[in-house]
């Protein structure tokens, strides 16, 4: 009988105990604490992306370089001035622009032609006076003065006076320069002497020449002209 008693109270007390929550869970002050009950919520943000170092590095040189600024003191206004950053390093091109601004055009020098000539006057004797030999002279003129053109490599002008001795077979036995007479350097001599020889062996004398030998003196005259 006792026990069935207690399991009665029990159940009743357990009955109005949850007759009790249920009130005051539907009650209206229950219902406005639960409705301003602020709301939470949770917004994920990526962690930042790790920087190369090249960029680092650049960024740095970026902000020195802004940081380096030219800086203006205005003396009415007793305050300081910042313009643009004042590069490091001028432009090249810019230096080249300001050297060719002074550059002067190159002056234009007349071009003077320099040509040389030989001349040998007309070879004459004294005691010989026939047509044959003045043939034969002018073949030995001709001859010495194409030479001698070719030997006349040094700029430089003269007259040079030489002897020589030709034979009959027309050999060539001597040659010499008559120093007192030339004026010449001691190269236009030289070539002088050098185009005799080169112009030998002459042709042999003509008939109406009987001589075993003839001596010649000439004039090799070296010539510069100069023309535009």
């Amino acid at each position: 009988m006792e026990d069935r008693f207690f399991k009665y109270a029990v159940t009743i007390s357990l009955v109005l105990h949850l007759c009790i929550f249920v009130k005051l869970y539907m009650s209206p002050k229950r219902a406005e604490v639960f409705q301003k009950s602020p709301e939470m919520s949770y917004h994920f943000t990526p962690a930042p992306e790790p920087v190369p170092s090249a960029a680092l590095e650049q960024n740095s040189k970026t902000s020195v370089l802004a940081s380096s600024a030219s800086v203006k003191v205005d003396p009415d206004a007793g305050s300081k001035k910042v313009d643009a950053p004042m590069p490091l390093f001028k432009d090249v091109m810019d230096v080249a622009s300001e050297f060719k601004a002074f550059e002067r055009a190159p002056e234009k020098v007349k071009g003077l032609k320099v040509t040389k000539e030989v001349s040998i006057p007309i070879l004459k004797s004294e005691k010989i006076d026939t047509p044959g030999y003045a043939m034969y002279t002018n073949i030995i003129r001709d001859r010495i003065r194409e030479r001698a053109y070719v030997n006349f490599v040094k700029y430089a002008g003269g007259d040079v006076y030489l002897t020589f001795v030709v034979k009959s077979d027309g050999q060539l036995s001597d040659v010499q320069v008559l120093q007192n007479k030339s004026q010449a350097s001691e190269a236009l001599c030289s070539a002088g002497m050098d185009s005799i020889r080169e112009a030998a062996p002459f042709p042999p004398f003509p008939k109406e020449l009987n001589y075993p030998e003839l001596t010649f003196n000439i004039q090799i005259s070296f010539q510069l002209r100069e023309s535009e």
